[in-house]
């Protein structure tokens, strides 16, 4: 039988401050009361503790927290009970996520914005390209440069168009 479960839960600014976790889904799996307890965190750094002596909680996890000084309370956390005497404990560092997330989308926007330049400065040399074709009476010439210019606008909507439906499911 797999006894192994997983949650995750919101941490409260007194178990941060406290240096404890409150885990009350699951009690079963858990040592009884004073009984010795390994935290492993999302590096596999082991941090040896125990059980409340009658709270549903993990005592003496100073040493977890100071690993984890971004933790406040009402962050998520990722609670892996492996087995009666190990459980992982693991930071969900949404705003990171998030951060690197806008991160991600503002270099996005960049290189958009800078394909879009390139299409631009290619449009003005076309453009260049068939008022001489027209200054020189070659006008198959012209009208070849047309189409492509034409091709090419209909490719910088296009790429504003879906890169604005991206951004606008996000």
């Amino acid at each position: 039988m797999n006894r192994e479960k997983q949650f995750s839960r919101e941490l409260r600014p007194y178990e941060v401050e406290y240096g404890v976790v409150y885990i009350q889904q699951y009690r079963e799996l858990l040592p009884p009361p004073g009984e010795s307890i390994i935290i492993m965190d999302e590096k596999d750094r082991r941090y040896q503790t125990k059980m409340h002596s009658k709270q549903p909680r993990i005592d003496g996890l100073t040493n977890w927290y100071k690993n984890h000084p971004k933790i406040r309370g009402g962050d998520m956390v990722k609670v892996q009970i492996i087995n009666t005497n190990l459980i992982k404990l693991a930071p969900i560092n949404e705003v990171l996520e998030h951060k690197h997330q806008k991160s991600v989308l503002s270099e996005e926007n960049m290189l958009i914005d800078e394909l879009i330049s390139k299409i631009q400065q290619a449009k003005k040399v076309i453009d260049k390209k068939i008022n001489e074709a027209i200054n020189q009476n070659n006008y198959e010439t012209a009208e070849l440069y047309l189409k492509l210019g034409k091709e090419l606008s209909e490719f910088k909507n296009r790429i504003n168009t879906l890169y604005g439906s991206i951004i606008n499911e996000q």
